[in-house]
């Protein structure tokens, strides 16, 4: 994907230079082929963490929701940006050493889990004393395009 992204990022600065440099009238758009995007981010899950760590020693002071993959199953179940985590998988969070080093526990729940794996966390919303659970389970998510236009304006 990253070559992929990369490509189109230089074919579109590419037509932007020939047209600008050349003077020329502007050539129509390129349309690319439909293609098929897996999208996976680095946590098994579909959504970031943002770690506050006690000093020195490395325990966690508070794990929190950073961001949400649009699709995942963390986004159908209503995980947001800026929940708080209480627990995994019935477990304080205050207990977990904050790291996700090869071979930690937080590392082995989250990081490069198999399809269909699972997390529960109880999670707290900002401003909210109330704490819900909700079960995420690890699924692969496609992104399907189209069409991609690079250049040019769209076409009629």
């Amino acid at each position: 994907m990253v070559v992929q992204v990369l490509f189109l990022s230089l074919l579109f600065g590419l037509a932007c230079n020939a047209s600008a440099n050349d003077k020329k009238p502007a050539e129509p758009p390129i349309t690319l082929e439909p293609m098929v995007i897996s999208a996976d981010s680095l946590l098994s899950f579909g959504f970031s963490l943002r770690v506050v760590r006690q000093e020195p020693g490395d325990r966690l002071l508070t794990l929190s929701i950073e961001r949400i993959l649009e699709k995942s199953d963390a986004d159908r179940k209503g995980l947001k940006s800026g929940y708080e985590i209480i627990s995994i998988n019935g477990r304080e969070i205050q207990s977990y050493e904050a790291t996700f080093r090869a071979g930690s526990e937080l590392h082995q729940i989250f990081i490069g889990r198999p399809e269909g794996a699972r997390v529960t966390l109880e999670v707290r919303p900002p401003g909210k004393t109330k704490t819900k659970k909700l079960t995420i389970v690890r699924k692969t998510i496609v992104i399907e395009h189209s069409t991609v236009k690079i250049g040019g304006l769209p076409s009629n």
